[in-house]
């Protein structure tokens, strides 16, 4: 009897390594490829599931996300995204992994129906599982009551264990979902948007821009009686050596190898901060302004933007922007932004990392110095989490790949922008005729004397 009883342990340690080894394999060659991040992500339960819904704005349309489960461990694979879990209590399946947009919604089966996970809303992502046999073998010896309470507790400890990152508030729970108990998670999600919810942000957007733009801030930056534009313009972004003399450059460089939505939001993240340094004079930057001046990080960006988006029609937004919110608003700082977005492209891949780096920095200290409470903090944080890092990481993982054809068509776009096809109905032309005339008259009238 004993000896049967023996035996019958012995088999259960040697399944429970087999599996954690199993899992840690699979968790491992999850991670290998690339650096990857965390997503914003929430945790819903009804009776029989827990229900996992991570934002992946920046993975490719055509990658099928992985997800795997293992007793009280669950990982979801989708890069540059990448989110490890682990549960107060035991899972037994994968249900379905199902996609819509850039929300990847998991349902997972509960091992026991009906049991209430506790502490959901504490979740944090985690690598770290508790690998002690001995502590095992303990609570399998002290039947499902104790066994349960040993598993909280390893689960408590190995939270606390977890490099904490910045985390986000907690998403508002979903009122559509009438069964879900309680919501929880690192991040408030984006709403996910379809392409006609995107168009219609866009047309709200330019609207909202039309409303704001104001003759008399613009007329002012244009006549410029301070020379506070000049000062502006005589400061200068030096960029490092261009990719062609680079020791990063090699013979196996290839062009931007990544999906279009890509190249836009990394066109559309450096001419905002391009023009937030221009008009601050040089670092620091500051979130607001950075992010007022991208309508990527001013709208949600879910996927950040439609497929009828291009260079053209991104460097488009970001004239408009700077022409209706900062301080200054002058045409010639829109093109030294842009030239100056032209030189970090063509400065190859290092450039390009130190300015996002520098972004997600301004974003960083902007969540730890948020003035107006902790919606505003949580803002920065999502922002970060969700767009910039991430395109950190894809920069980080293509080391091969030159920026120069898409340098090429950020100049050639910008040289091709014009006042009245970035703002046909604001007569900036016209405005900036009306002032010259009032300046020639008033020249003329002093000369006269």
């Amino acid at each position: 009897m004993f000896l049967l009883a023996d035996l019958a342990l012995f088999y259960l340690y040697d399944l429970y390594w087999y599996l954690l080894l199993s899992l840690s394999l699979i968790l491992i060659s999850l991670t290998m490829e690339s650096e990857l991040v965390t997503p914003p992500f929430r945790v819903n339960q009804t009776d029989t599931h827990v229900i996992i819904e991570a934002q992946c704005p920046l993975t490719p349309a055509n990658l099928q996300p992985e997800a795997v489960v293992e007793d009280t461990i669950f990982a979801l694979r989708c890069p540059p995204y990448y989110l490890p879990l682990h549960f107060p209590a035991a899972l037994s399946s994968v249900e379905q992994v199902h996609r819509s947009g850039s929300v990847i919604r998991v349902d997972l089966h509960k091992a026991d129906a009906g049991l209430d996970f506790i502490g959901l809303e504490d979740i944090q992502p985690t690598m770290f599982v508790d690998a002690d046999p001995q502590s095992f073998s303990v609570a399998a010896e002290a039947g499902p009551s104790r066994q349960k309470r040993e598993k909280d507790e390893e689960a408590e400890a190995i939270l606390k264990e977890v490099l904490q990152r910045e985390n986000m508030t907690a998403v508002k729970e979903d009122k559509t979902e009438k069964r879900t108990r309680g919501t929880s998670g690192a991040g408030e999600l984006f709403a996910d948007l379809s392409t006609e919810e995107l168009q219609a942000n866009k047309a709200a957007a330019e609207s909202a821009e039309d409303e704001r733009f104001d003759e008399q801030s613009y007329l002012d930056s244009f006549v410029d009686e301070e020379g506070e534009i000049e000062e502006l313009l005589r400061w200068k972004y030096e960029t490092g050596p261009t990719s062609s003399s680079s020791s990063e450059a090699t013979a196996e460089a290839t062009e931007l190898a990544v999906p279009a939505h890509l190249r836009l939001l990394l066109v559309d993240l450096l001419y905002a901060y391009h023009l937030s340094l221009l008009v601050s004079t040089g670092p620091p930057i500051y979130p607001w302004l950075l992010c007022t001046l991208s309508r990527s990080l001013s709208a949600p960006p879910s996927p950040p933007f439609a497929t009828s988006d291009t260079v053209s029609s991104v460097l488009r937004s970001g004239f408009r922007r700077g022409l209706t919110f900062p301080l200054h608003r002058n045409w010639r700082l829109c093109q030294r932004a842009a030239a100056d977005v032209v030189s970090r492209l063509s400065s190859g891949r290092q450039e390009v990392l130190a300015g996002l780096s520098d972004m997600s920095g301004c974003l960083v200290e902007g969540e730890k110095e948020a003035t107006e409470g902790p919606d505003e903090a949580a803002r920065w944080g999502i922002l970060n989490e969700s767009l910039v890092r991430p395109l950190i990481a894809k920069v980080q993982a293509d080391i091969n790949t030159s920026y120069s054809t898409l340098a090429e068509e950020v100049n050639a776009v910008a040289r091709g922008l014009t006042k009245s096809n970035v703002a046909p109905s604001w007569d900036l032309e016209l405005l900036e005729q009306m002032a010259e005339d009032v300046i020639a008259e008033q020249r003329g009238e002093q000369e006269s004397r």
